[in-house]
């Protein structure tokens, strides 16, 4: 069962779980006109309106089903703060609520990087033992830190529940256009005249959609938190154009590290890889993968 099914990592995680051999129901929002993925069960309902989810949570009954709630909406300004409360920290509380209801085998709340603190600089992000969003900075990293720190608290309460933390996530088919992707498209055009010195973790969406579903059979009971994020990149000095400026990408755990010469390399020559072409060489071991609110 998968809340935001239509969006960029519930799509992929509903196409994975597919390959995997498993029956997918998915929520989406009544309004949505996403083009919809064979063999998917969908269920329309609104996760900020409990009366809307009883359809969807009856397709559990019986089963020993998985939940993984995928659905919010990811914002950076201030201008929509009530907005993405209201989506990202009440709706979670809706879902707990029906999952309680309705026994649900497991919750697997797809939180954020940016609902764990801050270290100093230097210091390497750990599994965190509770989560306040006073700590954690921007309206977006606080509604994540704040339904986290619910869905866990749920745990006391009988909930199987864990949660998994993605940084920014690319890959094919994101045709919504995430932060990543415009944020690459942008370089890549030409759009970005300066850079400051800086870093950013990064994490292939399937990476993520074959995590979760790892959480789903191996995850431990009691809310273990597992952070996605197995590549980061680290840039500095001034952006002229694609290509000028020395990138150094390294996975985290350590297997390789490659140096190239431009964002565009990393992601796949001139886009492709936002645009559902071949994915990178640099990426090994992929086979090919295959609005309202998103999924994170």
């Amino acid at each position: 069962m998968i809340t935001g099914a239509t969006g960029f990592l519930g799509s992929t995680l509903a196409k994975a779980a597919l390959a995997h051999g498993k029956q997918v129901v998915g929520l989406k929002l009544p309004q949505d006109r996403s083009a919809l993925i064979p063999r998917v069960e969908y269920q329309e309902g609104d996760i900020t309106d409990p009366d809307s989810l009883t359809g969807f949570f009856e397709k559990a009954r019986g089963r020993h089903a998985v939940l993984v709630h995928c659905a919010g909406i990811v914002s950076i300004g201030s201008d929509r703060e009530e907005q993405v409360r209201q989506v990202n920290v009440e709706g979670t509380k809706n879902i707990v609520a029906m999952a309680l209801r309705h026994k649900i085998g497991k919750l697997i709340y797809v939180s954020s990087v940016h609902a764990i603190r801050e270290r100093p600089d230097g210091e390497a992000i750990t599994e965190p033992a509770d989560f306040s969003s006073d700590g954690v900075v921007g309206i977006y990293g606080k509604s994540k830190a704040d339904a986290t720190a619910h869905v866990l608290g749920a745990v006391a309460h009988g909930l199987n529940a864990c949660t998994v933390h993605p940084s920014g996530m690319i890959g094919p088919e994101d045709r919504s256009g995430g932060y990543m992707t415009e944020t690459i498209r942008a370089f890549w055009q030409g759009a970005f005249p300066v850079a400051i010195t800086g870093g950013y973790d990064f994490v292939d969406v399937r990476d993520v959609a074959e995590g979760i579903l790892s959480c789903a059979e191996r995850g431990q009971r009691g809310g273990i938190v597992y952070p996605l994020q197995p590549v980061h990149l680290r840039a500095g000095v001034s952006i002229q154009s694609p290509g000028v400026c020395h990138k150094r990408i390294a996975q985290r755990q350590g297997e390789w590290q490659a140096c190239v010469g431009a964002v565009g390399r990393c992601v796949g020559p001139r886009l492709g890889y936002v645009q559902n072409e071949k994915p990178p060489g640099w990426h090994p071991g992929y086979q090919p993968g295959g609005s309202g609110y998103s999924s994170m």
